[in-house]
């Protein structure tokens, strides 16, 4: 294949070459995690470009310039502009597809990823290409041609039915399902998406022959409630996002003297040390609250006692002192705490927004590889910045 420029040869995927026909969220992540790998990702846009660039909040050092959203999704990637629907410019996308290693696609179509070519037709005019396809039901079933944003998929995928969930009971069941302020379920699929491309290219090396990966980001939230389905499977109730008693405690979110804290201490360990932690009151040693099941139980009769002692205590001090006894807790943080932790800040997630968008930050690779994150310059791309570039020479 031909190679763009690999950012280190360290990164298992430097050398190899993408293709990113997808919008919005899903397939751009999907892309953009290949790039944080090593892969040098081109995007292609249509002449009037991906939607998520007019996508809201926007940055920029004058005045809003550019989407947040799409300088996350899309940054460090290569844009160059094709219009689908002439018959050079397919002349022109085939030729690409030659050159390179993956290409990832969200067309609705069940069966027609990209300029008119079947799942088939990729395999056999192009047997080296892992192809990777994000759309919101797959490419067959009942579905397959119905679209989705990420509020639909979040609430088929069962994600919204068990918002706010265990142990975040909500109070009346009259409450709507709560929906996170953010795309998660499109960023699942997309994740899904470069873990299938990463095995997908992985047998390759062994077989030398390309895949077609093919991902319902439908399927991809459902799968992430594993718990929900284990519960069901195993323990025979439903555990939706009602009112339902904790069967061991405690292991709840309590509020303390400035917030809130999660604490799970139902192991007998743990409710030790917790025990020791308060002072080792009377209290602690009544038998209804002598195993983690009988505190759950008695939950109505221990949970005041132990907020009496709670509420008198600032988060941070409780979970240091917590965790240096090997209780599991952590303080509730808001945004701006989490991202000025010390453990954000030692591990170095963020990473500076592109010199010419402004100030701020972005995260940055999730992956460590080698002790190395990789350092992302931030640059987002212009709509069809290098389409010269890349399309120079093909099809002429």
């Amino acid at each position: 294949m031909t190679s763009g420029p690999a950012p280190g040869s360290h990164y298992p995927l430097s050398g190899l070459r993408v293709i990113d026909t997808a919008q919005g969220v899903a397939g751009p992540y999907c892309a953009r995690l290949l790039g944080d790998a090593g892969a040098d990702v081109v995007k292609i846009e249509p002449p009037n470009g991906d939607p998520a660039r007019r996508e809201p909040p926007f940055i920029g050092k004058d005045s809003p310039s550019e989407s947040a959203l799409f300088a996350y999704l899309n940054r460090g990637k290569r844009s160059a502009v094709v219009d689908e629907q002439s018959a050079r410019a397919r002349a022109v996308f085939r030729e690409l597809l030659s050159t390179v290693d993956v290409l990832v696609h969200d067309s609705p179509g069940p069966s027609e990823p990209y300029a008119g070519m079947t799942p088939e037709q990729l395999l056999q005019d192009f047997p080296h290409l892992v192809t990777v396809s994000l759309t919101p039901f797959g490419e067959s079933g009942p579905y397959s041609n119905l679209l989705a944003d990420d509020l639909i998929l979040a609430g088929m995928g069962g994600l919204l039915a068990v918002s706010p969930g265990f142990p975040d009971h909500v109070i009346s069941e009259n409450e709507p399902p709560l929906r996170a302020n953010a795309h998660i379920a499109e960023l699942i699929g997309g994740a899904c998406g470069a873990i299938g491309g990463l095995v997908a290219l992985t047998a390759r090396d062994v077989t030398g022959a390309g895949d077609y990966v093919e991902v319902s980001l439908h399927e991809s939230v459902a799968a992430l409630l594993g718990w929900n389905l284990a519960v069901t499977e195993y323990g025979g109730v439903a555990v939706g996002r009602f009112r339902a008693p904790a069967r061991q405690a405690p292991n709840h979110y309590l509020p303390c003297a400035d917030g809130w804290v999660a604490l799970v201490a139902f192991i007998e360990r743990h409710w030790n040390g917790l025990v020791e932690l308060m002072g080792n009151p009377d209290w602690a040693a009544r038998p209804e609250f002598a195993t983690g099941p009988e505190r759950g139980l008695n939950w109505d009769l221990l949970e005041p006692l132990l907020l009496d002692w709670l509420i008198e205590q600032p988060s941070q001090s409780f979970f240091e002192a917590a965790q240096s006894r090997g209780i599991p807790s952590c303080p509730a943080l808001s945004l701006s705490e989490s991202i000025a932790s010390a453990q954000a800040v030692a591990r170095d997630y963020l990473v500076p927004i592109s010199p010419d968008l402004g100030r701020g930050s972005l995260p940055g690779d999730p992956f460590v590889i080698d002790g190395r994150r990789r350092k992302a310059d931030g640059a987002v791309p212009g709509l069809g910045e290098h389409t010269r570039e890349i399309l120079g020479g093909v099809g002429a």
